[in-house]
Parts: C-alpha cells; structure tokens; sequence
C-alpha cells in the first residue's frame, strides 16, 4: 500500500482499501465560503477525483475561473497497459476534463510527462483529439492549461525545464 495516493475511489490503483469517512465541500460552496473572487492559480492533484472538481469550475462565475489550472493524470503503469490511472474509467476521465477546460475557453496547455525530458505544448481546438496527447509510454504527469495562448510563456517554462 502507497500512503501518498489515498483517494476517494476505492478502486484507485494506490487505495489500500481502508476506508474512512471524511467530510467535503464542492468547490462552488468553497469559493463562497471563502469569499473567493478571482483565481489565478488552481492545482488539482486528487487522486483519480480531479475531472469530479474540474467539472465544477462550470459551475463558477466566469471571472472566477482560474487563468492557470493545473492537474494530474495518469499513475501507477504506463498508459499502453491500461491499468492504474490508465484505466477506462480513469484515463476517461481526463480526456473529459480537457474538454470541460476546452468548453471553458482554455487556449493552450502543457503536458510535463515522468516517461519525458521535455514538456509537450498544445492548444485546445475542436478538432484536437485528446486521446493523441498521450503516448502508450506515458506514466504519469501534471497538465497546465491557461485560459490565454501565451507562446512565450510556454517557451519560457520549456526553456527553464530542459536546463
């Protein structure tokens, strides 16, 4: 058993099966009670959860929508094995996340895989397939995606990364 990747899936590749109750709050409910205004950060890292999150930023005020959001995918074995954070139920699950942040008016994005030196830039189209984004070599690894297409930026990150 993994202690770092305890999730609320009980089929989550880490999950020890133990289970424990806690109490949860959705985000809509936790901007309001924090009296959140604008977000320009947001990083999700929830352990097979994050598209349950994701898909509650459609429910927040336009100038509340984070300009970068960050979130991981993948976990346990390589994306060709379709096990772990590759599973159907899982993999799909970010594959619908990148659609609700394309839905969003997400412009580009990041993917900084573990299998990989280098950064993968892209940007959300409608003709984007996101399933093309990962190779069957892909582990796991975190997508930033930015509300605005800031190639220099980007280039500046990957930069910084490959040194």
């Amino acid at each position: 058993t993994l202690t770092d990747v305890s999730s609320l899936k009980e089929n989550w590749w880490g999950a020890s099966g133990q289970m424990k109750m806690v109490s949860s709050i959705t985000l809509p409910e936790l901007y309001k009670m924090k009296s959140v205004k604008e977000v320009t950060f947001m990083k999700i890292d929830t352990e097979g959860c994050e598209y349950e999150i994701i898909s509650q930023i459609k429910k927040l005020e336009t100038f509340q929508i984070p300009i970068v959001l960050q979130f991981e995918y993948g976990g346990g074995c390589e994306k060709k094995t379709k096990k772990g954070g590759w599973d159907e139920e899982y993999f799909m699950s970010t594959i619908k996340s990148l659609e609700v942040l394309a839905e969003l008016g997400y412009r580009s994005g990041l993917i900084f895989e573990n299998a990989s030196d280098n950064p993968k830039y892209f940007e959300f189209d409608v003709s984007l397939v996101f399933d093309s984004l990962f190779m069957d070599n892909f582990v796991w690894g975190n997508i930033i995606a930015f509300k605005e297409v800031k190639p220099e930026l980007t280039q500046l990150i990957s930069k910084k990364i490959r040194k």
